[in-house]
């Protein structure tokens, strides 16, 4: 018999998460910063050896290969230390957001969209289930069209017992998967925006332009 999954405080996650992030993101900052003083130093030893082999000294002309390749090697661990610099800013803004909310601090920073509910709503508009400061904006870490016009679908129609218990039983199972999240997350933000679920219905239902 397997041992029940014990819930962890999502404070106490978030915090050490958060805490380990900025961590890396300084150090990542530091390295950035020696890795262009390198690169400088590389191109000044560029331009000196350049300036040698015009006088006519050969051996400078055969030495420009260290300095470049060396200049090369720094420019790509230059742009793969930014490209971590940005994933690490992602994550920590994850972070800061989820504990914002579990601080109370989320109303009028989120999603407050109004249009994903029909007009004239029972109850959407007038229990704050939509807008600013709503019940939407609280929930809503979507970052795709679809994400939103699901969750919106799912707080503006009542749904059955049994579909009620399986999203309560996947969001379970989200809960230890950190990475998972932080992965997701970071996709979606560079999601955002492109991808609309009716352009792709509509792709769908076109005729095919290719045959076999």
């Amino acid at each position: 018999m397997t041992a029940a999954f014990v819930m962890p405080d999502p404070r106490e996650t978030y915090v050490r998460r958060l805490e380990k992030k900025e961590r890396e993101l300084a150090t990542t900052v530091r390295r950035i910063t020696l890795v262009s003083w390198l690169r400088l130093a590389a191109l000044g030893c560029l331009v000196l050896l350049g300036f040698f082999g015009i006088r006519g000294a050969r051996v400078a002309l055969w030495l420009l290969a260290v300095p470049l390749a060396g200049f090369l090697g720094l420019v790509l661990i230059h742009a793969i230390l930014h490209a971590n610099r940005e994933r690490l800013r992602g994550i920590t803004g994850y972070y800061r957001r989820a504990l914002d909310r579990l601080d109370d601090r989320w109303a009028g920073t989120g999603n407050r969209r109004t249009d994903l509910v029909e007009e004239g709503h029972a109850y959407a508009l007038d229990l704050d289930i939509f807008g600013d400061g709503s019940l939407f904006e609280l929930l809503c870490m979507a970052r795709t069209e679809a994400g939103e016009r699901t969750l919106a679908g799912w707080l503006s129609s009542p749904a059955a017992r049994e579909e009620i218990l399986a999203r309560q039983e996947a969001v379970a199972q989200l809960v230890p998967r950190l990475h998972l999240r932080e992965r997701a997350a970071l996709i979606g933000e560079k999601l955002r925006g492109n991808i609309d679920p009716r352009d792709l219905t509509r792709w769908g239902e076109e005729e095919p332009v290719f045959g076999r």
